[in-house]
């Protein structure tokens, strides 16, 4: 038995065969025994198969197995997310808390507005293109 003659089995349990190939496919059952076996197994195989129960589901079980995935989709997104996020939130933590101590330690003030940097300004001035803001 060579593979032409088990793919020429195997197409002729699951469609028609032209004149040509039934002639082949005959031939090669009458010189080849492995052949005939193959052929008497998947034919037992496929009986034993059509003849076994159907077992099928609970009424909405489609529906209950794809929100369990959406749900976990979802949880997964979800941890994901705060996986993500937790450096990023601990790096600006720490970044607030250096640029606040950097513009208290410039200011000389222990305030708001030390922390913000924020300097006394006018409103006139604040308006004023000429005037400088820079601190020196």
């Amino acid at each position: 038995m060579n593979n032409d003659e088990r793919d020429l089995l195997l197409k002729s349990l699951d469609s028609e065969l032209s004149a040509e190939e039934n002639q082949k496919l005959e031939d090669a059952l009458k010189r080849s025994e492995d052949l005939r076996t193959e052929r008497e197994i998947i034919l037992n195989m496929r009986s034993s198969l059509k003849s076994a129960a159907v077992r099928s589901f609970r009424a909405g079980f489609e529906n209950r197995v794809m929100a369990k995935i959406q749900a976990k989709n979802v949880e997964e997104f979800t941890a994901s997310l705060f996986r993500i996020f937790r450096p990023v939130a601990i790096a600006a933590i720490l970044l607030i808390i250096i640029t606040a101590s950097f513009n208290m330690w410039n200011s000389d003030q222990i305030s708001v507005d030390g922390v913000l940097a924020i300097t006394d300004i006018s409103p006139t001035d604040a308006f004023n293109p000429l005037v400088d803001l820079a601190q020196e």
